[in-house]
């Protein structure tokens, strides 16, 4: 059996979904191929997964009529969920089942977010959910540093999910005195827009490089080399956890029952407040020396 599984959005909510194709897998015997936005293909091969892209598949057509081109790309599968909010027309390029799941939970979920798809994909396909995730590992392995490194990633897909910047140059500051030698403070494209300042505030501190808007491969490269990770509830983060890099996920308005991330070495620490200010610098770094590896 040879099922897809369409999957677009963030990176977090994606590298999350692949826990329900690693389930069809695993459990199910399915022969997986994930369908991703472009910029995620890496992410699906990094965990073992052929993958196609929405755009070289034209599935932007379902909104109309399926171009033979999106047609052409369904038609191996005998099966295919889409974690999508609309699906427009897809079901008319399928040949055989066809299943849709929404990708946002209720405000009363009270699972994790890998099971929440699990179980969407399980009720539509009238089986069983499991009753635990199943293990997603890296295809790479990878050398581990031994130096006393921090890898931090100073944004998230939302302000209010943020830990000010001044926070972080406080961690670093703490860190250091607690013998830390090495810090990797990783920039996307959306802190760039935001604010330009940052990197000429992180690269003032001695010892402190910074990765800007790395390829997959290369984000995934620094943190699996990080003694620690930490960062706030984000696609970073999201990647830190599964990884298996010791991770420290700062929490403030987003429910971590729900969007914990996923991984066998993860900290959380709320701000019950849920304002991310209120997250003390030092709490974290006492956080980072317990579960930190050398």
């Amino acid at each position: 059996m040879k099922a897809l599984l369409v999957r677009s959005g963030g990176l977090g909510d994606t590298a999350l979904s692949l826990f329900a194709a690693q389930w069809l897998s695993s459990a199910m015997g399915h022969d997986v191929t994930v369908m991703v936005q472009r910029r995620h293909i890496q992410l699906a091969w990094l965990f073992g997964f052929d993958a196609v892209s929405e755009e070289e598949c034209d599935f932007q057509s379902v909104f109309s009529t399926p171009s033979s081109r999106l047609v052409d790309a369904l038609t191996p599968f005998d099966t295919v969920i889409a974690i999508k909010k609309e699906t427009g027309n897809l079901s008319e390029g399928v040949n055989g089942a066809f299943a849709r799941i929404t990708p946002l939970p209720p405000l009363d979920c009270a699972l994790p977010y890998p099971m929440f798809i699990i179980h969407g994909a399980a009720s539509a396909l009238g089986i069983d959910p499991p009753q635990k995730l199943p293990r997603l590992e890296p295809k790479i392995k990878w050398t581990q540093t031994l130096s006393r490194h921090l890898v931090f990633a100073v944004g998230s897909g939302s302000l209010a999910k943020n830990w000010p910047l001044r926070n972080f140059m406080k961690l670093v500051e703490i860190a250091r005195a607690s013998g830390f030698d090495k810090f990797t403070a990783i920039i996307g494209p959306a802190e760039m827009e935001r604010d330009p300042s940052a990197i000429k505030s992180l690269s003032a501190i001695s010892g402190v490089s910074a990765l800007i808007a790395p390829s997959l491969l290369d984000l995934a490269s620094a943190i699996a080399g990080a003694s620690v990770f930490v960062g706030a509830d984000s696609g970073v983060t999201h990647l830190a956890a599964l990884i298996g890099t010791p991770t420290i996920a700062l929490f403030g308005p987003t429910n971590p029952v729900v969007w914990r991330p996923a991984g066998d070495i993860v900290t959380v620490i709320q701000a019950t407040s849920g304002r991310m200010d209120d997250i003390d610098a030092k709490r974290v770094v006492e956080a980072i020396i317990r579960a930190e590896r050398y």
